[in-house]
């Protein structure tokens, strides 16, 4: 079953969607919080990278004591 707008409701929609596209053309000031955002992931994968590391350290510690104490 087909469902027809009627001609106001139609370009309605088409006037939403023409605005809709216009909020995303950047603008300066979108490009730059966009890049403040990729920088701000960017760190915080740096930052769980390091911590991630540091765990598996102090894990691996951890194991080489118990070895120790297991050969003793």
């Amino acid at each position: 079953m087909a469902h027809y707008l009627s001609e106001s409701e139609f370009l309605k929609i088409e006037n939403e969607k023409g605005k809709e596209r216009s909020v995303k053309s950047k603008t300066p000031d979108v490009e730059k919080e966009m890049r403040q955002i990729r920088d701000q992931r960017t760190r915080l994968v740096k930052e769980r990278r390091r911590k991630k590391a540091q765990t598996t350290d102090e894990l691996t510690i951890a194991e080489i004591e118990k070895e120790k104490k297991e050969v003793l």
